[in-house]
């Protein structure tokens, strides 16, 4: 009963952006041409203002995920880090059949011997890897938020408990741009190199990958100011 209404819940939500969408398309239609130059813009971007569709969960942690049919948790990782690291080397995460808790460490992104690492967005067991990300992890970045650009799956235990905690929809698209501002912020204010952290042509967003270029204290520093997780070396990982 409680999954029926987490269901509904999430429909609920999703119906109430879609309308508000459609009514402002109506007011305000926007011409074939035009979209097509929206969403040619949208790719120049790059990863720190990648739009984020409709019907993705974002977690304060920087995880996002998606409800699969059957209940379980898709689970990746979203454009704020994968923008600072950059190229990812390497992926590693529980064992199946792990136990996690809320905000427990789930999946370490390595560039070189440097690590970010995610926590989980909810509670509950570990069920699936998504082996082709693991074996490519390029791939993260090229389907991120896609269906099929998840990392791993958890299957739930208090997810009715736990959905409120999650952004969506509109509120996801400010809180995720809040988060690239304080990384501007703090990047400037040198938290993350002791030399001023290099920005892209038009002077504004650090460029991707600048971590790259960071110290560890910079890397430590991202992760529990960002990712609210204090990496280490002992942390059972796999894959």
């Amino acid at each position: 009963m409680v999954a029926l209404l987490v269901v509904a819940t999430i429909v609920c939500f999703l119906t109430i952006d879609l309308i508000v969408q459609a009514v402002e398309r109506r007011r305000s239609p926007v011409p074939a041409t035009a979209k097509v130059r929206t969403a040619k813009f949208a790719r120049q971007l790059g990863l720190w203002h990648r739009p984020i569709p409709s019907g993705v969960f974002v977690d304060p942690g920087h995880s996002w995920s998606l409800l699969d049919p059957t209940g379980s948790l898709k689970i990746g990782v979203d454009q704020l880090v994968l923008a600072a690291i950059g190229t990812v080397d390497r992926i590693e995460t529980l064992p199946i059949g792990t136990e996690v808790r809320r905000g427990q460490p789930i999946l370490r992104l390595f560039r070189g011997e440097q690590v970010l690492e995610v926590g989980a967005p909810a509670s509950g067991a570990v069920r699936e890897w998504n082996g082709a990300l693991f074996q490519d992890p390029r791939l993260a970045t090229e389907r991120l938020y896609a269906d099929n650009g998840w990392l791993i799956k958890i299957v739930p235990d208090h997810l009715d408990e736990e959905l409120g905690l999650w952004k969506i929809a509109r509120e996801s698209a400010r809180w995720i741009q809040s988060e690239v501002a304080r990384v501007r912020a703090l990047a400037a204010e040198g938290l993350f190199s002791a030399t001023p952290v290099p920005v892209a042509a038009d002077g504004g967003d650090p460029v991707e990958g600048f971590l790259a270029e960071a110290h560890q204290l910079g890397w430590d520093r991202f992760n529990e100011s960002f990712l609210h997780t204090h990496p280490t070396t002992d942390h059972p990982t796999t894959i």
